[in-house]
């Protein structure tokens, strides 16, 4: 057989490839392509690449068959999906035509397919909602994102709102780009989390805006306001800013909230918090916003205003709805308020220092008398200052034992003889200088720090009293209580606790306590009365005459002594009134068999009138003026010597007022009942 013919052989189909395998063959095994008979040789060779190709081809069709046929099982099961899906599916063109539907998604616009297809999906879109669904659109054709979601406001057929959350992919369609949406109804959802967001920012009890909502709402109003001031600048207007950027914060506390709360109880609190609340928002116009902030602690804000007297305008209202007294489960009950008032950009930049300046006027209208509103001044702001400086230090001079104790002695009247000495506090801070009690115990009070302050006092003033019991009288100690000290649920485990610790006999203790003490809860400062009674503790009524004095109260304690006021022996050389004050209140505690203690003694006059009266114990720089320990020793060993630190003659008006005090003393025994209260 010669080479073409061979060669001829290998013609059709596959020749040119048989040729070249076989090339490559005889390549492989060494042979000369240009001999005879070489192809002949490789015969066997060339056939098996024709059939490893026919096979190959063979399998390469069936993959295509497969791979076809996979695919329109593929697109069945989307299109199943696509349909039968419980959330609604709606694929779009670039241009945002629907192309097609499914069920979920007719269902939830009530709408056919018919009536889909071909239209614009924005024309089932609330318009608040266009600008940003474009933009997203944009992004995801272009590129830019794979997918983006969103909350959408949805408009049926019917005109009803639907609210759904949206899911967007890109899809991909015979080369063209597509957008396959996934639509979920979330009305019900959103209802019940706008609910649940309305309770947030809501004050169940009066249904107000509570302190979350107010801080937005403020800050809405100045960054308004900022708004404005910027487009003034920016303007080139010169001269004051607009009225109308100006905000005002009122601030509103209630006086004797808690008095109401803590005697009727906290429900007789809730009914009259709710009732203040519907008398406030009758005084208001619909854009000034009421908020209830804290206990018994309103807000106001006023944004926009054109007028500068709107504040106190606003303010005088507020104050005149409490002139009518609130008729409670058929309690008469008559409260007032405090109200601070601030201004934006005046007194602060920021809804943080605005509710400080408020607060800060608030609290020096409720110190300068109650039912009245102050404007936030700097002299407020220094206060206020001042405030967080003592709050800070009197932290530390606890720490530091910077507090101690004084002790200004008392005298039996009749003997001259030195029966207790009054425990007094002092501070003196190294950054601060000489503290006053009236600058510091406030604080003490208003941030708890008190408790701590009254125990080291307590203990302190137990403590050196053991040094005072040599003698054959024993002398006492009278200590302080604050009302927010007595208050407290375990102020008697304490004071057993220092009896205890310092070893003092509970009958050399006596606890001064203000009547302020008592209005909080009678039956509970009753009740704890009786308890330190019956550990042998006396308990005196200190102030008495400047509170809420009251002849119904006084005969259910276990009193042992009333003190008078020095507001009271001040006057007594120059006031008929207080002359008259005085002897009614010594008549009522006799009557009750109380011991009567007068502070403030300065002067013989006031002794000799104190003398008459019927005084039982004095107290005042002419006996004494506070001392420290080691003076307050040295005064001991004398014991019934009293020093006097001014012997001022008694002056024509002492003398008459002590002839009077005579002839008051005289008719009171001669006259029966005259030693009660007038």
């Amino acid at each position: 057989m010669t080479t073409p013919k061979s060669g001829g052989a290998f013609r059709g189909k596959y020749g040119s490839l048989a040729v070249a395998i076989a090339g490559l063959g005889a390549a492989a095994l060494g042979l000369n392509a240009r001999a005879p008979g070489w192809c002949m040789a490789l015969l066997p060779v060339a056939g098996a690449a024709v059939v490893f190709e026919e096979m190959r081809y063979a399998r390469l069709l069936s993959r295509q068959r497969v791979e076809s046929e996979r695919l329109r099982e593929s697109e069945m099961r989307f299109r199943n999906a696509f349909q039968e899906a419980s959330v609604g599916m709606v694929i779009l063109d670039v241009d945002g035509r629907v192309q097609s539907v499914n069920k979920g998604f007719t269902d939830l616009l009530h709408a056919t397919p018919d009536e889909l297809v071909g239209k614009f999906l924005f024309d089932y879109i609330s318009p608040e909602h266009h600008a940003d669904v474009r933009q997203q659109r944009e992004a995801i054709l272009s590129g830019q994102i794979r997918n983006y979601g969103a909350e959408r406001r949805f408009i049926r057929r019917d005109g009803v709102s639907v609210w759904v959350r949206t899911s967007v992919s890109l899809l991909l369609i015979d080369g063209q780009h597509h957008t396959i949406t996934l639509v979920e109804d979330i009305s019900e959802k959103k209802r019940i989390r706008d609910r649940l967001r309305k309770q947030a920012l809501r004050d169940p009890l009066t249904g107000l805006p509570n302190r979350r909502e107010f801080e937005q709402v403020l800050d809405v109003a100045l960054t308004v306001a900022k708004g404005d001031e910027v487009r003034h600048r920016m303007n080139g207007e010169a001269g004051m800013l607009p009225r109308s950027n100006e905000v005002a914060l009122i601030y509103i506390d209630l006086d004797r909230f808690k008095l109401v709360n803590d005697t009727l109880g906290h429900r007789y609190g809730d009914l009259l918090l709710k009732s203040t609340a519907r008398r406030f928002r009758e005084c208001l116009e619909p854009d000034q916003f009421l908020a209830r902030v804290g206990g018994d602690e309103f807000t106001v804000v006023l944004s926009g205003l054109q007028k500068s007297d709107v504040p106190a305008t606003v303010a005088k209202r507020l104050l005149e709805s409490f002139r009518v007294p609130f008729d409670i489960d058929g309690h008469e009950i008559s409260i007032g308020a405090s109200i601070g008032i601030s201004r934006y950009p005046l007194d602060g930049k920021d809804g943080s220092s605005l509710l400080q300046s408020a607060d800060a006027a608030m609290y020096a209208a409720k110190h300068s008398g109650q039912r009245r509103f102050m404007f936030f001044t700097a002299e407020m702001r220094a206060a206020a200052h001042d405030r967080l400086s003592i709050e800070s230090h009197l932290r530390r001079a606890l720490d530091h034992r910077e507090i101690t104790v004084h002790f200004q002695p008392q005298y039996e009247l009749a003997t001259d003889r030195l029966v207790r000495f009054e425990a007094l506090c002092r501070w003196f801070s190294p950054v601060l200088g000489q503290v006053s009690p009236d600058r510091f115990i406030p604080v003490a009070e208003e941030t708890g720090i008190i408790h701590a302050l009254g125990s080291h006092i307590l203990r302190e003033s137990c403590r050196q009293a053991l040094n005072w019991q040599e003698g054959e009288h024993p002398v006492q100690v009278a200590v302080n209580v604050s009302a927010v000290q007595f208050a407290r649920a375990d102020f008697v485990k304490s004071v057993v606790d220092i009896l205890r610790e310092t070893g003092l006999r509970s009958s050399l203790l006596e606890l001064e306590i203000t009547e302020s003490a008592f209005i909080r809860d009678r039956e509970d400062g009753i009740r704890k009365m009786e308890q330190l009674k019956h550990l042998g503790v006396r308990i005196s009524i200190d102030d008495f005459g400047t509170g809420y004095s009251s002849l119904s109260y006084l005969q259910h304690m276990p009193l042992d002594s009333l003190k008078i006021d020095r507001s009271f022996t001040a006057k007594l050389g120059s006031s008929p009134t207080a002359l008259s004050m005085v002897r009614a209140i010594i008549a009522m505690a006799r009557a009750l068999g109380l011991r009567i203690v007068t502070e403030g003694v300065e002067n013989a006059a006031q002794v000799e009138l104190l003398r008459v009266l019927g005084t039982d114990d004095v107290q005042g720089y002419y006996y004494g003026r506070p001392e420290d320990a080691a003076a307050t020793l040295e005064r001991v060993s004398r014991r019934t010597t009293v020093v006097m630190q001014s012997e001022t003659a008694p002056t024509t008006q002492d003398l008459a007022a002590i002839h009077a005090a005579t002839s008051l003393a005289v008719t009171s025994h001669a006259v029966p009942g005259a030693a009660q209260l007038p």
